[in-house]
């Protein structure tokens, strides 16, 4: 399998690297349009605000590609806002269009009292047994949620 993690200038690509290294996966950076044909599956780990991600992707020619892999339905990881940008609008800029593979907006998550959004910080998971390769140690990992992602439609 050819994996591919987009590098569009943002993102925490170091951390998606050695995750992919820890499940002994070679993925390779893609940071030009013509590298998608090869490609079994598309990573993208954004990370940022949703308007400048989609003026980075834009920038290095990147965003018509994208578009094209999700409108043909192929194997796609978006994680964060590399999931985000997957719907029509975010509320952290309500005036830059996403990727529109979904519809609806992002939105922020309520303000209430005692809870702090964004929430990051390290948290212990729980998985199940068979989501962990065997011989590879549980652990903690860093967590930020700052917005809520309810498609009204496909």
């Amino acid at each position: 399998m050819k994996l591919g993690i987009l590098d569009y200038g943002g993102g925490n690509l170091r951390s998606v690297i050695n995750a992919f290294k820890a499940i002994d996966q070679h993925a390779t950076l893609i940071t030009q349009p013509d590298q998608f044909d090869s490609l079994d599956l598309l990573v993208f780990p954004g990370q940022g605000a949703f308007g400048d991600s989609v003026r980075q992707l834009k920038e290095t020619g990147l965003w018509q590609p994208l578009k094209e892999w999700l409108a043909q339905d192929r194997p796609y990881l978006g994680i964060c806002l590399g999931y985000q940008l997957l719907f029509e609008r975010g509320e952290e800029n309500p005036e830059v269009e996403g990727l529109a593979k979904y519809q609806g907006t992002v939105p922020r998550f309520p303000t209430l009292p005692g809870i702090k959004v964004p929430h990051m910080g390290w948290n212990t998971a729980r998985f199940a047994d068979s989501a962990i390769p065997p011989g590879k140690p549980r652990q903690s990992g860093g967590v930020l949620f700052c917005a809520l992602l309810l498609p009204t439609a496909r």
